[in-house]
């Protein structure tokens, strides 16, 4: 809805309030020609220039269709996890920790013998979670394979291998199971 200012006897168009429900952020939206400008109540202001390309124009770096299909056509046996500190943890053989994706956006983590690590424990916690792909603009400007509760990564297949590797964050190493 349409909201107007008064200034020196005259009304003036004061903008539209764009309202995002999640994360609660509501913006006075400002649209010209040109460009878009949404300004939060702080006075934050973020800009959007119009694009000359139409939006199937726009390519992105985007993971491969065989990588998708790689990804969730086997199960993959956790081999090593490495924090950007350095610190990091190798499994054994006698410790089985298995990533299963789904083609149906369902992400599965059993890990039936591998014992608990505090400092890498929501890797190797047992749980279903959800997965999708999205294009990260703020850190990777591409891609990324992003695991609800355990966050965005690239993905990179080499032979056997599958690593997730995350923008300063962790780099996880997997096998074939």
């Amino acid at each position: 809805m349409d909201s107007y200012i008064e200034l020196d006897g005259e009304k003036e168009r004061n903008g539209e309030k764009l309202d995002f429900l999640t994360p609660g952020f509501i913006f006075d939206m400002k649209v010209t020609q040109e460009k878009l400008v949404l300004t939060k109540y702080s006075g934050e202001t973020l800009q959007f220039k119009r694009s000359t390309k139409m939006l199937d124009e726009v390519e992105y770096p985007a993971i491969s269709v065989s990588d998708k299909k790689a990804l969730n056509s086997t199960s993959w046996r956790l081999e090593k996890i490495q924090a950007f500190t350095g610190e990091h943890r190798s499994f054994d053989q006698g410790e089985h920790v298995i990533y299963s994706f789904g083609s149906d956006g369902v992400f599965v983590i059993k890990n039936a013998t591998a014992v608990e690590d505090n400092t890498f424990e929501r890797f190797l916690k047992p749980r279903t979670l959800s997965y999708s792909y999205r294009y990260d603009f703020a850190l990777e400007n591409r891609e990324i394979l992003y695991i609800n509760d355990l966050g965005g990564y690239r993905i990179l297949f080499t032979n056997d291998e599958l690593r997730l590797v995350q923008n300063d964050g962790y780099l996880l190493t997997f096998t074939k199971a």
